[in-house]
């Protein structure tokens, strides 16, 4: 089997992304992927081109803490990615499971379109039509960025939650402000270094498991210091 080590995914559209890999895998190459926000479990590893969970989606357990702190429940909003994105989908669906089993509902799921003015928008609309609203996730922090605006022009900064994705300078330095709550940080520096780690195990002959997974983490004022789980 030949090797192919690609440390960034070119801006191709999903179906040409798809198509590519299929090919590889026909002509018998090896794919090694180092994408944060996109990452290894979707792509394939080994063997043929079966899909996998993204590491796009965070993971319920990344929104235990923040949930285990409303244990009365209460209501919460999604400010989706672009309609129709895979990423806006899955990020939504890992939120989505991690509400299962709490008092918290989802009351309103709107798109932002990644963008922070129309997330801003948005989300005052929502707090108008949900005033004892607890919480929104976002697909990613510039939205969140956006929804904090919101939450703040209502007066009710301290008492609605906004958490975003993709660990963002801006967003740290919202974090660590008081306004944003937390980011879920998928560290691109650690996903590269898991990349070159695989692609040198593959070189040398070793073997790996067919979904590697690269480190996310959900950041708050408790680990802003020290966000990157061991």
């Amino acid at each position: 089997m030949k090797e192919i080590v690609r440390p960034f995914t070119p801006a191709v559209t999903k179906a040409a992304e798809w198509f590519f890999l299929k090919e590889l895998n026909r002509r018998g190459f090896l794919y090694v992927c180092g994408m944060a926000g996109f990452g290894f479990s979707s792509m394939p590893l080994l063997g043929g081109c079966k899909k996998t969970r993204p590491h796009a989606s965070p993971p319920a357990a990344l929104f235990d803490p923040d949930i285990r702190q409303t244990p009365e429940g209460g209501k919460v909003a999604v400010i989706e990615g672009q309609a129709g994105v895979y990423a806006a989908k899955q990020r939504t669906l890992g939120f989505n499971e991690a509400l299962a089993g709490t008092n918290l509902s989802v009351v309103a799921s709107a798109s932002g379109d990644w963008d922070m003015q129309k997330s801003l928008d948005v989300a005052s609309g929502i707090i108008r039509q949900h005033p004892d609203i607890k919480g929104f996730y976002c697909n990613n922090d510039i939205m969140a960025l956006g929804v904090v605006e919101a939450v703040n022009n209502a007066g009710r900064r301290g008492k609605i939650s906004v958490i975003g994705t993709d660990g963002i300078r801006p967003a740290y330095d919202s974090i660590r402000a008081g306004k944003m709550t937390g980011t879920v940080d998928s560290f691109p520096f650690a996903t590269g270094q898991v990349a070159i780690e695989v692609a040198v195990r593959l070189l040398g002959g070793q073997s790996v498991p067919r979904v590697v997974f690269s480190p996310q983490n959900l950041v708050t004022n408790n680990n802003i210091d020290n966000p990157l789980p061991k």
